[in-house]
């Protein structure tokens, strides 16, 4: 899910409202953001936003983080 449908969909659970992991609840998002830095680094070659996007993916199934 891309950050603007992120931040439409979902409550505001706090913080900045400009920032899309601020609408996920804190001890899910926790998780889920370790599990998506690690996941880059891992997947990364030669194309960061690649790696990124790949990562994010599996984060959002894993965490089931779609609404």
């Amino acid at each position: 899910m891309k950050a603007d449908a992120m931040k439409q969909k979902w409550e505001l659970m706090r913080g900045d409202a400009k920032i899309a992991r601020n609408y996920i609840s804190e001890e899910k998002g926790l998780e889920a953001v370790k599990f998506c830095e690690d996941m880059v680094t891992r997947l990364y070659s030669d194309d960061m936003d690649y790696a990124h996007e790949m990562a994010i993916q599996l984060t959002v199934t894993k965490y089931n983080l779609r609404r």
